[in-house]
């Protein structure tokens, strides 16, 4: 565990291999001075726990940053075995009801979910009193359905992943949008698989309105060139307030008068929220891991945005 003799080094495990992982993992590993004892594949937990536990129980957190469908059966081999450190779970945490309702009889403090959108200004409601009739509507997405590579990764594989983008991409906006504006009033979500490429939906569309009267579209796809006929591009992000379009940057300069709402139209982001989230959250993280804090982060919303899109007959 943290040993306070050699420079305060931790002591990680890394699960995971692909493009992604080794991001975060280049995150991590600049945000502190680490120990990585083991790095693991994706479903290893099966090739016989008994060889890799003697590893698991020297580190002070693991990583899960491999495949989505692969991180609820980590979580529970860890939860089994009583694993002492913290865990940093990449979203999607489950990609079905089944996997939802395990992942419930696991709950605990020690694990933390990684939804980096919560750790900037992205969506963020406007200074003063939340305006009526507020709507949101964000189109992220690439042209990921296209590409060869598309039809071997999991993301594209409806046995996988059965509810496709919607838990690999959305959940980040639905989570954030629950995060920032509370009680919903009504949520709708549809499926399609645009590119049939793979067997998995490429591509959602969700409706949420809030109680604070806050609206907010959400429109993902991996087969971008599609959703660009809607009259948006990718990767961006647009306020409906008093029936005057703007788009805003994730970074809106929080000083501004309350009032105020006309930014500067079509402006680029910079920087991608997610690299800046994805930095923040790793750096929290890790904060609470040194410290020997609770990461406090609220399941229920968590729990919620999964079971909202899960809503599909």
């Amino acid at each position: 565990m943290i040993d306070a003799g050699s420079l305060n080094i931790v002591n990680g495990i890394f699960i995971g291999q692909g493009n992604f992982g080794k991001n975060l993992l280049e995150i991590f590993t600049k945000a502190t001075k680490i120990n990585w004892i083991a790095f693991f594949g994706s479903e290893e937990y099966h090739n016989s726990i008994e060889n890799i536990w003697s590893k698991i129980e020297l580190s002070d957190f693991i990583v899960i940053a491999c495949p989505d469908p692969f991180h609820i059966g980590w979580m529970q081999i860890l939860s089994f075995n009583h694993y002492k450190g913290m865990i940093f779970c990449e979203k999607s945490p489950v990609v079905s009801p089944q996997q939802l309702e395990v992942l419930r009889k696991i709950d605990s403090e020690k694990i933390y979910f990684n939804f980096p959108l919560t750790f900037t200004k992205f969506m963020l409601p406007d200074l003063g009193e939340e305006p009526e009739n507020k709507l949101l509507m964000i189109d992220w997405g690439h042209k990921f359905a296209f590409n060869p590579v598309y039809l071997t990764n999991w993301r594209s594989k409806f046995e996988l992943v059965p509810y496709g983008i919607g838990t690999s991409l959305a959940i980040h906006f639905v989570h954030l949008a629950l995060y920032l504006y509370g009680e919903i009033n009504n949520f709708d979500v549809a499926y399609s698989n645009i590119a049939q490429t793979g067997t998995s939906p490429d591509s959602v569309k969700i409706f949420i309105s809030f109680q604070s009267k806050t609206q907010v579209l959400i429109n993902c796809s991996y087969a971008i060139e599609e959703t660009q006929k809607l009259g948006t591009n990718h990767k961006e992000f647009f306020s409906f307030l008093n029936d005057k379009k703007i788009k805003q940057k994730p970074d809106i300069n929080l000083d501004i008068d309350k009032n105020q709402t006309n930014f500067e139209d079509y402006l680029s982001f910079n920087p991608d929220p997610f690299i800046e989230g994805n930095v923040k959250s790793v750096n929290y993280f890790i904060n609470c891991l040194r410290n020997n804090k609770n990461t406090n982060q609220d399941k229920k919303i968590v729990y919620k945005s999964l079971e909202l899109l899960f809503l599909r007959e």
